[in-house]
């Protein structure tokens, strides 16, 4: 808009006379008068206008400035461009505070005089315009008016290095401003205090004013200021009479004049204000530098100071930015300068100053790169305050000025030397916290033995020559302890550890046991340590402790009574010594066996249905929240994993994932070669899923039934079971033997209430669209037969679930390198959601499934281990029997047929009695069972294995049952090169791992009676009848205890048939017949096969047998009343307080029962959950089960 009004403008220092031209597009004077003489007294005019202004001020802006002295808006963006020279009092206006930190007030003192004034169109003016001056193509304006008078700033700025509070420093500032006020108006003297004076040391203080004596030492103290602003009115009346100086100008447009005096100069004297608005802007962004600077210049100041402990590469780029900033300001001042003379001339229009600012905002060294430059080095800042620290806490932060390789040699005693860097740090930010917290550890820790501490920044020191890694390196004596210090502790760091002095290496560990979980002692005993529970290690093995729900607590080293422990947690907060519970505050945080904490569910299934794969699927489905995110980080999987895929070019590859030598990869076995729990900790909740061997295994029906009772005496060692999950193929659509034979031999072995805890889940259904597909009305059909057959009803309705964990494979794929396009990444995706959704539908149904406990009903695992247990003892106990009776009758026989002397009595006088004799092995022992291996010993009748070659006498190896033969685990012992072994020279094949052997011991039976008679000297005759009376007894006895055992095992017999789903397999006859006739097809193609043909008819022949033996044992059991679970404990006891044999037959079930715990205690496998860091929310799964065992439990 352009500007024909009269205008004023602050002097700002600026001198003139009434007269002088001024250029309103450059805010300055012209230099020229417009007069040709001085003007005369009588035309102008002068009034009197005195007045005082005393205030003080913490502006700090431009804009607050500006407004402070009420600058004209046009004339703000000259100061700030640097159009002219402040001057005297104007050189407040330039004075810029440099530190952001820094306090500042400024004392104004304003005093006004006189004003003088001339009027243009006085007729005595005419004759005094100078006609050449008014052609000055520059000048807009003429001097009209003048006021005078004098200002006075005094700038008080506290540095404020200490970074106290500002509104402290403000405080102390105002009340010396008050002061000083107070007293120049006459109120009194006044008094600065010590404590208004504490800010000495770091205040400067700068004076600005148009009457300030030059030839003065200028004060810096607030009583010597108080002196200077008194004298300020005496300064004034030695200036222009006492006028002083200008303060501000009245200008006169030159346009103006020519128009009234008529004057021809055709000068075209253009003059365009700026808008407001862009005003306002201008002065926002010059504020905002302001800002920028004061923040850089801080930054830049604390460097400068540390500069020996910062790298020389970023002093360099910090000292260049410096450079640049002032450079850019220059550059923008300049810019804006320039235009703004050209827009206010009219050349250029005010978008112009708008497109500058636009294009300044992108520029390094303007507003936004400082800021960022400031925030790209917050983390060198971070460092060099911590330097302080460290100095407090004797740690030294090697300086540039240190040399680094030769600080361990010249140090007698310890020392530790940290390396780190920036970069090192934020690629390994948990490494270095990490080995950051265990150094301040050290710190505290060894304290007291004058050791030295050292931080070394590879920046800072790129002559070290040890590999550039996040490291603690720990000296004595001038010699490497250890090249990486927290790197050869950090896993016993965060241990929580435990030790007793009364661990025996004898107890054995039961075979159901918890890791132990509770909390520290030091919760007890004030320490403040975290309440949460916490596992456990074994300070000597540094093995998990575990805890056998007896009291005892087991590790690798043994076993100890749970009081006589004491613990140490991982919390800073715990101090260096281990603590104990009290006896009854231990107890009150051990859990009880079938605590209702723990979730077991069984997964059952034919051979290849895919149970591995259900279970590593689901791992990874309670670590991960996304297939996306599993994508990114190492992929987990429990049991080894192979499989083939064919890729985009039609090229097979194979898969492999994991490892567990569990696992079988010969084609046609089960890929689980035996029972196997995976266990997962959520919370305090223990979820446990128990991996079995598949059904339909190659080698045969008897593998079957050989894997089914492993997986019985398995699960007899939990409590309860929660869910049994039989898992199918959606794509079954027959009801072939194969598939009948699969189902019932699975059903077969479950206990009819189990079917409450039964549930289906089909594999692989994602081509089945995710239903159960032509398999269900096969299984509805099976299951209906079933029921007809047992009165048994499964349900299939709520307890059916399809799967498709195929998104695992694509996973292990993945990560193998195989390539996968953006479809299949969505479809498996879709899939990976599916099936998370579909197995949290499944805990949350079996969860809300009455548990199948052991003490409250006839549970699978107890009825059938019961009576496995105890029927090889009873046969072998009832074949010794029978040979006693024969021993017995053959001394009767003989007795008879001869009458002896009493010396010859004596040597017949004791019976001969075989007694089995089980001898318990400590450990684990590898034999063979070929022919040339063993030797069949043979007494009176009976039939013994002696196993002559001890392949392996004490192995080490884990996990192998025992008297199982061609187990997958054997290829791993030590007796065994390349499959082969090389003490007997058979096949891994052919052995198995015993535990414990019957030994034959003969002892001889004697009648007290024959003793007495025999030291009494009777006739031949009398000892020979007791003789015979003694036999007599001992075969009645025998004879009742076989009575008694064949009574119970009836007993048992029919307890099976009343509590079993069914007792057999009533598709196996068929199945094995199916078997024989598909062998004999292959033996007319040529194949040599009798063999095999031979074995299923034996095999088939057996079976009948078995049901014919059960079915006569049930009809013996007719008379006897029905058999119940609480009454299963007194008939073992019966058979075990059998005179002659109980014993034996107890020792015999217990060696049984510990061989089994021996074989399973090794597989229980845990799996720690560990979700991503950045997750802050449990997954779908993890949070589901926690919500519904919270609500159900």
């Amino acid at each position: 808009m352009e500007q024909d009004a009269t205008i004023t403008r602050k002097a700002l220092g600026r001198a003139a006379f009434l007269g002088d031209l001024y250029d309103a597009r450059k805010e300055e004077f012209c230099g020229l008068s417009l007069l040709k003489s001085e003007l005369p007294a009588t035309i102008i005019s002068n009034m009197d206008v005195p007045s005082t202004r005393l205030e003080y001020d913490f502006s700090d802006t431009f804009e607050e400035k500006f407004n402070k002295l009420d600058v004209q808006a046009q004339l703000k963006i000259n100061v700030l461009a640097g159009l002219f020279k402040l001057e005297g009092s104007g050189k407040y206006l330039g004075d810029e505070k440099k530190s952001y930190k820094s306090v500042k007030c400024t004392l104004i003192y304003d005093i006004r005089t006189k004003e003088e004034t001339f009027t243009i169109g006085n007729e005595k003016l005419e004759k005094l315009i100078s006609y050449d001056a008014i052609k000055m193509p520059d000048a807009t304006h003429v001097v009209v008016g003048i006021k005078w008078g004098a200002n006075v700033f005094a700038s008080f700025e506290f540095e404020n290095k200490e970074n106290y509070q500002k509104k402290y420093i403000e405080g102390i500032l105002q009340a010396n401003m008050e002061k000083i006020a107070l007293s120049i108006k006459g109120s009194g003297s006044v008094q600065f205090t010590e404590d208004e004076n504490q800010l000495k040391t770091s205040l400067s203080i700068k004076f600005f004013g148009d009457i300030i004596p030059q030839d003065e030492e200028l004060p810096q103290t607030f009583e010597k200021t108080l002196e200077l602003m008194k004298k300020v009115p005496s300064y004034l009346t030695k200036f222009n009479n006492g006028k002083g100086k200008p303060l501000e100008y009245t200008l006169y447009p030159l346009k103006n004049v020519e128009k009234f005096f008529q004057l021809e100069t055709r000068i075209k004297r253009t003059l365009i204000d700026l808008n407001l608005e862009t005003i306002t802007l201008l002065e926002k962004e010059f504020d905002d530098l302001l800002q920028a600077k004061q923040k850089f210049n801080d930054f830049y100041n604390e460097v400068n100071e540390n500069s020996d402990f910062v790298a020389s590469d970023n002093l360099g780029e910090i000292y260049k930015k410096s450079h640049q900033i002032k450079t850019c300001e220059a550059a923008f001042r300049e810019q804006i300068a320039t235009k703004l003379v050209e827009v206010r001339s009219g050349t250029k229009k005010p978008i112009t100053i708008e497109k500058i600012l636009t294009k300044f905002h992108e520029k390094p060294g303007f507003i936004m790169d400082i800021s960022a430059f400031i925030e790209k080095y917050t983390k060198l800042i971070t460092t060099i305050k911590q330097i302080a620290v460290f100095k407090e806490n004797k740690i030294i932060y090697l300086g540039k000025r240190d040399a680094s390789d030769v600080l361990p040699m010249q140090n007698n005693g310890d020392i530790y030397l940290f390396y780190m860097n920036e970069e090192l740090k934020i690629r390994n930010n948990q490494l270095y916290e990490d080995s950051y917290h265990y150094f301040l550890d050290l710190v505290r820790d060894v304290e007291k033995k004058q050791s030295k501490f050292v931080i070394i920044d590879y920046n800072i020191h790129p002559e070290v020559k040890t590999k550039k890694e996040i490291k603690i390196c720990y000296y004595r004596n001038g010699k490497l302890v250890a090249d990486d210090l927290y790197k050869s502790k950090k896993e016993s760091l965060s241990w929580c550890i435990a030790k007793s002095q009364l661990t025996s290496s004898t107890l054995r560990k039961p075979a159901t046991t918890t890791k132990l979980s509770i909390p520290c002692a030091g919760i007890k005993l004030n320490y403040h340590c975290p309440r949460e529970k916490k596992t456990w290690t074994c300070e000597k093995c540094q093995t998990s402790i575990e805890y056998g729900y007896d009291n005892t607590f087991y590790c690798s080293c043994g076993g100890a009574a749970a009081e006589s422990y004491s613990f140490k947690c991982s919390s800073p907060l715990h101090p260096d010594e281990f603590l104990t519970f009290t006896k009854d505050d231990l107890e009150r945080y051990l859990p009880n066996k079938d605590a209702e904490n723990e979730v077991n569910i069984l997964l059952l299934g034919e051979t290849g249905v895919g149970k591995s794969t259900f279970i590593n699927a689901f791992i990874n489905y309670l670590t991960f929240s996304s297939l996306e995110e599993a994508a990114k980080e190492e992929l987990r999987a429990g049991i080894f994993t192979k499989f083939i895929i064919t890729d985009d070019n039609c090229m097979e590859r194979t898969i492999k994932i994991g490892y567990d030598d569990n696992e079988c990869t010969v084609e046609g076995q089960s890929s689980t070669q035996y029972a196997k729990a995976h266990v997962f900790h959520i919370d305090d909740l223990t979820l446990r899923i128990i991996d079995t061997p598949g059904i339909g295994d190659t080698r045969g029906i008897e593998m079957d039934k050989q894997n089914l009772q492993n997986t019985l005496s398995y699960i007899s060692n939990y409590g309860h079971l929660n869910g049994i999950c039989i898992l199918l193929k959606p794509n079954n659509s027959r009801l072939n033997l194969e598939f009948r034979y699969c189902i019932k031999e699975l059903l077969t072995n479950l206990h009819k209430k189990a079917t409450d805890n039964i549930v289906f889940c089909f594999t692989n259904c994602r081509g089945t669209f995710y239903k159960p597909g032509d398999t269900l009305p096969a299984l509805r059909t099976l299951l209906k037969d079933l029921e007809e057959q047992s009165g048994v009803s499964i349900p299939l309705q709520s307890n059916i679930f399809c799967f498709d964990n195929e998104s695992f494979r694509f996973l292990a794929a993945l990560k193998q390198g195989v390539q996968f396009n953006d479809d299949d990444k969505s479809d498996f995706s879709k899939s990976w959601t599916r099936s998370v959704k579909m197995t949290e539908n499944m805990i949350s149904y079996i969860l809300k499934c009455p548990t199948h406990k052991i003490k409250e009903t006839i549970t699978l695992n107890e009825s059938r281990s019961l009576i496995m247990e105890l029927c090889k003892p009873i046969a072998e106990i009832s074949q010794n029997i029978q040979l006693n009776i024969k021993l017995a009758q053959d001394r009767k026989k003989e007795l008879a047929a001869n009458e002896l002397s009493i010396n010859e009595l004596e040597d017949k006088l004791y019976i001969p009695q075989v007694e089995l004799v089980p001898v318990s092995l400590d450990y684990p022992r590898t034999v063979c069972t070929q022919p040339k291996c063993t030797k069949v010993v043979t007494s009176n009748g009976i039939a013994k294995v002696d196993y002559l070659t001890h392949c392996h006498p004490h192995c080490y190896l884990q996990g192998v049952p025992p008297n199982t033969i061609d187990h997958s685990a054997l290829r791993k012992c030590d007796a065994m090169v390349n499959g082969i072994c090389k003490i007997c020279g058979c096949s891994w094949t052919t052995h198995m791992h015993i535990t414990y052997e019957n030994k034959q011991e003969i002892k001889y039976d004697i009648d007290d009676n024959v003793q007495k008679m025999i030291r009494e000297k009777t006739s031949n005759y009398e000892l020979i009848v007791a003789l015979n009376n003694h036999c007599d007894r001992l075969i009645e006895e025998l004879q009742y205890e076989q009575g008694v055992i064949t009574k119970i095992a009836a007993k048992f017999a029919y307890f099976t048939r009343k509590n079993a789903i069914a007792v057999f397999n009533d598709d196996l006859e068929n199945y094995l017949e199916h078997l024989i006739k598909e062998e004999e097809g292959k033996r007319s193609a040529g194949s040599q096969n009798s063999s095999i043909i031979d074995g299923l008819k034996t095999m088939k022949n057996s079976y009948k047998e078995q049901q014919r033996v059960f079915d006569q044992a049930i009809r013996n059991n007719r008379e006897y009343e029905e058999v119940e679970l609480s009454q299963i404990p007194q008939l073992v006891g019966q058979l075990y307080s059998l005179t002659h044999n109980g014993e034996q037959l107890k020792q015999i079930v217990e060696e049984l029962k510990y061989g089994k715990c021996r074989a399973i205690k090794f597989k229980e496998e845990k799996h720690d959950i560990i979700p991503k860091r950045s997750n802050k929310k449990d997954n779908v799964i993890v949070a589901g089960i926690k919500h519904i065992w919270k609500t159900v439990y």
